[in-house]
C-alpha cells in the first residue's frame, strides 16, 4: 500500500485504515510489516497506528522510518494487559 500525503497546512492529517471484522488478535504477539518512505515526493519519520477494540483504542508510534525497507514490529501482547483485549 502506498500512502501519499501532504500535511503542510496547519491542523491538517491524513491516514489509512484497514477494519478486519471479528479477527480475534489474542493469538498473535506481533504485527508485523515493512515500512519506506518515498525519497522523490518526501516522507515522515514517524507515524501512529491505532488498534481498536469494542472495549476502547490504543496506539503505537513507529519511529525511524527512513528511505530503505525496515521491518517494524508492533508487540500486541503489551496491549492485552490493559484490558482492551483485541
Amino acid at each position: 500500500m502506498k500512502v501519499r500525503y501532504n500535511v503542510e497546512r496547519k491542523g491538517a492529517y491524513n491516514g489509512a485504515w484497514i477494519k478486519f471484522d471479528n479477527l480475534d488478535l489474542r493469538q498473535y504477539e506481533e504485527f508485523v510489516f515493512w515500512v519506506k518512505g518515498d525519497e522523490n515526493e518526501g516522507y515522515t519519520t514517524t507515524f501512529k497506528i491505532e488498534l481498536k477494540s469494542q472495549n476502547g483504542q490504543v496506539e503505537y508510534v513507529v519511529k525511524g522510518v527512513t528511505s530503505s525497507w525496515s521491518r517494524m514490529v508492533v508487540p500486541l501482547n503489551e496491549y492485552y494487559y490493559t484490558g482492551l483485549g483485541f
